[in-house]
């Protein structure tokens, strides 16, 4: 399976623009691949509920959450699902009226994170044709039914834990929240924050940004990406840098949304934040509203068509890509290598595997937290004789664009020497002796 190609170049390629910065954007619209599973008998959800909110947990197991009630897979990749708990009506007497916010799990693994999203249990709100206060609420991963809040929260709709590399003082207890819809008719307007799970509070590190909350994610730096939802910019995902998200939280400065890096047009449907993840190779997904975007750091993107408005989530162990699309009961998964695919050992990403790519694996031969772009084909997160094994398989591989035969360019002799040696060490061919 394809690797972690394109975390590394979305950080290189992605930190080039200026900040504030659009990317051009050639895209193009294809046929989807063909799902390796069909999800059949997903229990029917909520009628309140929009859609179901998805999750991988670290298992690989799918958890789906529609405001009322928490189904766990029984299986990896098995078509069936049993309910492990729900959240009751809480003790203030609110009504049963769920939506599905998001659903996560704390970093410990050992619980569940579930929001109500845009009304569910919590009191309406006066007039009561407007959204009810959101409410998170948290269930043992075992499964329970709670009715216990943790926190009052807008209108939101993601939820993710702090990223790893995050200098935030108690980062393990804190998440990335994006919430608001104000004047969701008019002029909706959203923010993300850093949510406080043992206070219950959260303070904004991106401001004012025009579009209700849809979705976030982090790649394996620690950079955010965030969508603009439904408003005047709705699609449009922009990148903030780590350290200036950890900054704005620390001095309660909040970054402006001009102050990303935009990765693509907005107000565009495509690319509605419906879900969003980075691949094992780096590749943005988003789903939206004509079926699934795939966004390349060089700034082309390609739109997998599924026939109607998709919801995405990732599932990282198996690297495959969850699709539910509006109306369907069966949900669809498939690997997310086939949306894009690519040449294992092309390094360089030019559609050849040659003297370039194994010129880039060994300058960073026997790095830690690597990447497909420092010669990690494996996705092991080390360059090391795996990743030459893949080099040497692949020598000559050509992905033409033309479609006529690309010629393949004979290595130099230095570099085919690596090329050997490194490979030799990945068959145990080569043996160091000593004297």
């Amino acid at each position: 399976m394809l690797s972690r190609f394109f975390h590394l170049v979305g950080v290189v390629v992605f930190l080039c623009g200026s900040c504030g910065s659009q990317l051009a954007m050639a895209q193009q619209t294809y046929d989807a691949p063909a799902p390796v599973v069909q999800l059949c008998n997903v229990p029917p959800k909520s009628s309140y509920a929009y859609h179901y909110a998805a999750r991988f947990y670290s298992d690989g197991l799918l958890y789906l959450w529609d405001g009322t009630d928490v189904w766990r897979q029984t299986g990896v990749n098995v078509d069936g699902f049993a309910s492990i708990g729900q959240v009751a009506d809480v003790p203030d007497g609110s009504v049963n009226m769920a939506d599905a916010g998001p659903i996560n799990f704390t970093r410990d693994g050992l619980r569940i994170i579930l929001g109500n999203g845009n009304g569910g249990k919590g009191p309406l709100q006066d007039p009561p044709e407007e959204f009810h206060v959101g409410r998170l609420f948290e269930m043992p991963i075992a499964g329970a039914t709670v009715s216990d809040y943790f926190a009052d929260v807008d209108y939101h709709y993601d939820l993710i834990p702090l990223p790893s590399q995050s200098t935030i003082p108690n980062a393990d207890q804190k998440y990335l929240l994006d919430y608001g819809c104000d004047e969701y008719m008019t002029d909706p307007m959203s923010w993300v924050a850093v949510l406080d799970e043992t206070t219950g509070t959260h303070r904004i590190v991106v401001n004012d940004i025009p579009g209700a909350s849809a979705a976030i994610t982090t790649d394996n730096k620690g950079n955010l990406y965030a969508c603009a939802g439904w408003g005047s910019e709705r699609g449009l995902i922009k990148r903030f840098d780590r350290a200036t998200v950890d900054l704005a939280y620390q001095t309660s400065e909040p970054l402006a949304w001009s102050d990303g890096v935009a990765l693509n047009p907005g107000n565009d449907d495509n690319q509605s934040g419906a879900g969003m993840f980075l691949d094992a190779r780096g590749f943005l997904f988003a789903g939206g509203n004509e079926g699934v975007t795939v966004f390349r750091p060089d700034g082309t993107s390609g739109t997998f068509a599924m026939g109607a408005y998709s919801f995405v989530a990732y599932n990282p162990l198996l690297d495959q890509i969850l699709v539910m699309t509006s109306g369907d009961p069966v949900f669809n998964v498939f690997d997310t290598e086939d949306f894009l695919p690519l040449i294992p050992g092309d390094a360089n990403w030019d559609n050849l595997v040659d003297e370039d790519d194994a010129a880039i694996l060994a300058e960073h031969w026997g790095e830690r937290n690597a990447y497909w772009i420092e010669g990690d084909f494996s996705g092991d997160g080390a360059v090391n004789a795996a990743d030459a094994a893949i080099l040497a398989a692949n020598w000559g591989q050509s992905l033409p664009t033309t479609g006529e035969t690309a010629e393949v360019p004979e290595p130099g002799g230095i570099t085919m020497l690596i090329v050997m040696g490194l490979a030799g060490l990945a068959t145990g061919r080569v043996r160091w002796q000593r004297g």
